[in-house]
């Protein structure tokens, strides 16, 4: 990296040219808020919360979760800030209230999966194109017949 003279610096300082520009940090700009939604043991991650979403998908989302939860679940949700390298691994560590977990499903949100991972569409993919059901539904029957 070359350098230029104090002297020009100076020069250059005066007329208002700055040298220098902060960088912002990248991990930081791109983080977003996800919602860890559990409900037994499956831990689904969503954009925004669940009664941000309209009716359409907040019944698709309950129709999805109860084919793989009781009747009567235990429900909890967590905030977190997902970033570029957001490993769920790590925080499932981290987060005692999330034990035990038998899978996850994701709702449009790109993680480090854990060893039982359902990647799923966002919700409003599936109210739009409901052709993105079946292969959702194939995952779910995969992880149901284990």
């Amino acid at each position: 990296m070359k350098t230029i003279s104090l002297k020009s610096q100076a020069i250059l300082s005066k007329i208002g040219i700055s040298l220098y520009k902060k960088r912002e940090c990248s991990n930081l700009n791109d983080a977003k808020e996800i919602v860890l939604h559990k409900r037994d043991n499956i831990l689904a991650l969503l954009p925004k919360e669940l009664n941000n979403h309209t009716n359409d998908e907040i019944n698709l989302f309950n129709s999805i979760m109860q084919t793989m939860t009781s009747n009567d679940p235990t429900i909890s949700e967590l905030k977190a800030l997902h970033t570029a390298g957001f490993n769920i691994n790590t925080y499932y560590k981290k987060r005692k209230e999330l034990h035990p977990i038998k899978a996850v499903i994701s709702f449009g949100i790109k993680v480090d999966p854990l060893a039982t991972y359902i990647q799923a569409p966002f919700l409003e993919s599936l109210i739009n194109d409901p052709s993105q059901k079946r292969p959702l539904w194939q995952e779910i029957q995969k992880f149901l017949s284990k």
